[in-house]
């Protein structure tokens, strides 16, 4: 599905896949496709931490994610959009990436202090 939403809006939309939970051989499935992802029920900081090593590539951005099953072209798929970062941390500012909180302990958790994420742009929403 993910490929056929994005081809029948010629690449002008990115699907949002919610991973069914916290595996990352799911998350990089998903992301293979091409799709951005939604993590599930994340409770805690070290959870939050874990599902982000899983979508990133390069252990220096602190990630743990493969690469990904197609083969770089010389000139056509290894040549970064932003030629001031590398090819891996280009796909990594690609990436789209967020996690659901949905418990009482993950909303008592959030202001849970995390020096280490780079990443500070947040979305929050309640009801």
């Amino acid at each position: 599905m993910v490929h056929e939403a994005v081809f029948l809006s010629n690449g002008r939309t990115i699907p949002w896949v919610r991973v069914p939970g916290h595996d990352h051989a799911t998350m990089a499935y998903a992301l293979d496709a091409g799709a951005s992802i939604v993590v599930p029920q994340v409770d805690k900081v070290e959870q939050a931490k874990e599902a982000r090593g899983a979508v990133k590539f390069g252990r220096k951005n602190g990630g743990h994610r493969s690469a990904p099953p197609f083969r770089y072209v010389h000139g056509l798929t290894d040549v970064p959009l932003d030629k001031d970062h590398p090819l891996w941390e280009n796909f990594n500012r690609q990436l789209g990436f967020m996690i659901q909180v949905e418990s009482l302990e993950g909303i008592q958790n959030l202001d849970a202090p995390d020096r280490s994420a780079r990443d500070r742009r947040c979305l929050a929403w309640h009801h």
